[in-house]
């Protein structure tokens, strides 16, 4: 089970790298391993070479090719879904606001809970600005990253 995963993977491989502008060559080059290790390791009739998970990510990332990914994915029976990495980050900077400002939410319960274990009230105030502030940049922070792409 685990050599005929192995040898599927490496035929995708080899097809992904093939079929890539430059092939082989120009990939071996882009991710730093040698043509013709390269080569039998996309070879699934070789034992002694076997591309690892870190060839398989960086040939992914350099042809932009999901076709291995997505292979790995139906494994386990799962798949895989096209995302923009502007999505994601509009998605993260929601995240960050809404966590923000459930955590803002939160700061008048901390401080009381302070005074009443004797922080005294001083160091009480001071807690909550320094707090405030976090929450404050947090927010600006996601802002940020939320108009920046589009959010």
């Amino acid at each position: 089970m685990i050599k005929d995963c192995r040898l599927q993977l490496e035929a995708i491989s080899q097809m992904v790298c093939k079929s890539s502008p430059g092939g082989i060559s120009q990939i071996s080059r882009a991710i730093g391993a040698g043509e013709r290790v390269l080569g039998m390791k996309l070879n699934p009739n070789c034992d002694h070479h076997v591309l690892t998970l870190g060839e398989a990510a960086a040939i992914t990332a350099y042809t932009q090719n999901p076709q291995i990914v997505d292979a790995m994915a139906a494994l386990c029976d799962r798949t895989t879904l096209p995302v923009s990495t502007d999505q994601c980050l509009v998605a993260a900077s929601g995240t960050l606001e809404r966590l923000t400002k459930e955590f803002s939410d939160c700061v008048p319960g901390m401080i009381q809970l302070h005074k009443s274990t004797g922080l005294g009230r001083e160091k009480a105030v001071t807690l909550q600005r320094e707090l405030m502030e976090l929450a404050q940049l947090a927010v600006y922070v996601a802002r940020e990253i939320g108009s920046e792409y589009g959010g």
